[in-house]
Order: structure tokens, then sequence, then C-alpha cells
């Protein structure tokens, strides 16, 4: 059955760093009619996020509890849009959340509100993911909808699992290990 509303799923941490509770409720009240928020998780500021929901009464954004992989699995493949965003702190601008590869390989857009490397890294290895800068919900929206037209492609998954998977990492690691050890003899 075709459902008129597009589903946004955040699934993660709700704390400090990722800052949901100030682009969220904003972005999702601004969308009403068309889209859903989802987000599942816990941590220090949810109940900040709940108190901004009840008091601005926003009835399309929805928190649920941490859950099992196989049930966010589940939650993963009906949502449309994958969200993830983190504050503008210094200590976020040369790291890569492992949430991203999570993501990548669902097959479903990403819209993530990201700065520094992890911003250029989507950029360059994700061709369905659009980018905005953290904290601003008018390029959230704008991102949100441009997403809504993506079409993922197998191939670029296929192509993101060969290229990120473990056992690969782990051999070019190993490869270049022996390289290092054979250059010293």
């Amino acid at each position: 059955e075709e459902r008129n509303e597009k589903i946004i799923l955040y699934a993660g941490n709700l704390g400090v760093g990722q800052g949901i509770e100030t682009i969220v409720p904003m972005v999702s009240k601004e969308l009403s009619a068309q889209y859903r928020f989802i987000i599942i998780g816990d941590g220090i500021m949810r109940p900040i996020l709940e108190e901004i929901i009840s008091k601005e009464s926003i009835t399309n954004l929805e928190i649920k509890n941490p859950m099992s992989r196989i049930e966010l699995y589940q939650e993963y493949l009906t949502s449309d849009i994958l969200f993830l965003h983190l504050n503008k702190l210094e200590a976020f601008k040369r790291s890569l959340p492992s949430k991203i590869f999570e993501y990548a390989v669902i097959g479903k857009p990403i819209v993530g509100g990201l700065s520094g490397y992890s911003s250029g890294f989507l950029k360059e290895h994700i061709p369905h993911s659009i980018v905005f800068e953290p904290g601003n919900s008018a390029k959230c929206i704008e991102s949100i909808k441009e997403a809504t037209n993506i079409y993922v492609k197998k191939d670029d998954i296929e192509g993101f699992k060969s290229k990120f998977s473990r056992s690969i990492i782990m051999q070019s690691l190993s490869n270049e290990i022996l390289r290092c050890a054979r250059e010293k003899d």
C-alpha cells in the first residue's frame, strides 16, 4: 500500500554531540504534511527533545526506545530517508561516525548534517547522500526534499561494501605491514 508521508529515520545517541533537539523538531514541524520523523535512541538530550515535542505540539515526530539489531533493521527497511546530524564541534571535524557505514549499505537516501571529514567522506563515497551544514534547518529541509527523489543504485552499495568491508581493509593493512617489513630488510 502506498504511504503518502515519507519516513525519515534517525537511529543513535541523543546526546549533546548529535544536537538532534536543535534541528529535528523545527524541521519536522515545517515538513509536517508530507514527512514523519522517527527517532530511535536514548541519551542525555532525550528529555529535552520530548519537552520540545510536547510544548510545540509536534505530531509527526516519534521517539522510540533503543531496540535489537533485527528490529532496527526492520525500521531501516520501512523508512524512506536515513538521517544523521553532528553538532559543529572541533572533536567531530576529523571523526567519522560508524553509523555512516551502517546507513550506507541499507540502500536508502541519507541526509546528514555534517562538517569536516565525515562531510567529505559522504560526498566522495556515498552517491545516495546529501550533506548540509549542521544546525542549518533551511538547508536540512531542502536536503530532505531533494533526497526524496534520489534513486539508490545497487552497484553503488555493492561498490561501497567491497571498498569498506572489514576483511578488505584488514587485507590491505596486512599487505602494507608486509611491504614495510620487506623494505626494512
